[in-house]
């Protein structure tokens, strides 16, 4: 059946809904202005410099767990109410880091951690010793922060 069709039936016939599981992080009183002024200072340094954008990284990271366990990023619970249901999981299950930048032509990386922990050291280390060699080569005169 298709997808499309079984959203059809979720939402129009049992009524149900798609309910995101969501970590929210407290706003302080300056968050706005702070958003504010970065955002003009953003749009005015793209104005100025039309290579601005092309020497941005964009990067992210995931977690991915041998035991199957998924991103809640990508878990949708439907039903016709906010659930308070919990899926058990192993504790200490192995996982690998992955690390991955994304420049305006370009992929950084993926880089790949697989220690249980994975600490500023060991991230400052994938950087310093891969990560920005390999954004050096590609804009040397370009400043790292």
């Amino acid at each position: 059946m298709p997808v499309s069709t079984v959203r059809k039936v979720l939402r129009k016939i049992l009524r149900l809904y798609a309910y995101k599981v969501r970590i929210a992080q407290a706003l302080e009183s300056d968050d706005r202005s702070r958003r504010a002024y970065f955002a003009t200072d953003m749009l005015r340094r793209i104005d100025d410099d039309s290579e601005f954008l092309n020497r941005i990284m964009f990067s992210d990271e995931a977690c991915f767990r041998l035991s199957g366990i998924i991103n809640r990023h990508n878990v949708r619970i439907w039903g016709s109410e906010t659930p308070h249901k919990y899926r058990e999981v192993q504790r200490h299950s192995p996982k690998v880091n992955v690390w991955c930048g994304f420049m305006y032509d370009r992929v950084i990386g993926p880089f790949f951690f697989t220690e249980k922990t994975l600490t500023s050291v060991i991230f400052l280390d994938m950087l310093g010793n891969f990560a920005f060699p390999q954004i050096e080569k590609l804009h040397p005169h370009d400043l790292l922060q």
